[in-house]
C-alpha cells in the first residue's frame, strides 16, 4: 500500500470553484502503513484508518482556519494544532478532509516514518502560515 503526500485533485477542483470555504469544517484523520491513500483519493475513507486508544474515527476537527498569501504563495493552515489526550496510536500518515463538503479530500500527508504514542498525548504540530511553511500552499 501507499500513502503519497499532496493536495487533492478533488480539492483542487473545489477551491477553484469556491466550494470549499473557512466556515466550512474541516477535519483530520490519522492512518497506518497499510492505508492506500493518495491526492487520488476524493473523500474521507476507513480503510486503513488508525485504530487506537483515545482515537475516533473520522479523527478531530481541525480548529482556527487561517488563509494569507506570503510573497506570490496562497496558503492554508490550522491555528490550533490537534492533539489526541492519553492515546495509544500508530500513525503513518493523515488525510484532511472537509466534513461540510460530503467528506471530500482536502491534503494527504505521508509522515516518512509511523509516528507513535502509547497511553500518551500524540499532536499533529500545525505549521504557520508561510510560503515555505503552510500547510497548503498554492503557488
Amino acid at each position: 500500500m501507499a500513502i503519497i503526500s499532496g493536495i487533492s485533485v478533488a480539492a483542487k477542483e473545489a477551491f477553484l470553484k469556491g466550494e470549499f470555504q473557512p466556515t466550512d469544517t474541516y477535519k483530520i484523520a490519522l492512518f497506518d502503513a497499510t492505508a492506500n491513500i493518495t491526492p487520488m483519493t476524493d473523500v474521507y475513507t476507513t480503510s486503513g484508518e488508525v485504530i487506537g486508544q483515545n482515537y475516533i474515527k473520522g479523527g478531530l476537527v481541525l480548529e482556527g482556519y487561517q488563509c494569507g498569501v506570503d510573497g506570490v504563495t496562497a496558503c492554508i493552515t490550522w491555528a490550533k494544532s490537534p492533539v489526541w489526550k492519553n492515546a495509544t496510536i500508530n500513525a503513518r500518515g493523515a488525510v484532511i478532509y472537509n466534513a461540510s463538503k460530503k467528506n471530500k479530500t482536502v491534503l494527504v500527508l505521508d509522515f516518512g516514518q509511523d509516528v507513535i504514542s502509547t497511553n500518551g498525548n500524540w499532536t499533529f504540530p500545525m505549521p504557520p502560515l508561510t510560503a515555505t511553511t503552510g500547510l497548503i500552499r498554492f503557488s
